[in-house]
């Protein structure tokens, strides 16, 4: 069972063990839903550099970073690039979001609640 926002499907948790689909498919279908894109479509244009399915993989590395506990590199390999692709699609998507009115409005549901200051990790061991 997955609980959802009815207003856009944005999935806050799922109950583990009774659903499969994992939190960053769950962001990637969010972003896609948005933009009325199907995740397959957006898939089999992996890599393609035009609008929107960058504008989709920019927006989903972003979320996936604020919302998961994933690595730059994890990020990345989702999409089949490397970790510099990810850090360049925040820094991308944070400067949309602080120069254009009309992109925060319209990721605005996505990025409620969401520090958009870097994360910082501490070294273990």
């Amino acid at each position: 069972m997955v609980v959802m926002n009815t207003e856009l499907k944005i999935h806050p948790y799922v109950y583990p063990g009774i659903c499969h689909i994992t939190l960053p498919e769950m962001i990637f279908k969010d972003v896609c839903d948005l933009h009325k894109k199907d995740p397959g479509e957006v898939r089999a244009w992996d890599g393609i550099r035009k609008m929107p399915y960058r504008e989709i993989r920019q927006v989903t590395m972003t979320l996936m970073r604020y919302k998961t506990k994933m690595s730059w590199a994890q990020i990345g390999s989702f999409f089949n690039q490397d970790h510099a692709t990810a850090m360049n699609a925040r820094k991308k998507i944070v400067g949309y979001i602080e120069t254009d009115k009309q992109f925060r409005e319209f990721t605005d549901k996505l990025f409620k609640n969401v520090d958009l200051t870097e994360r910082k990790y501490e070294r273990v061991g």
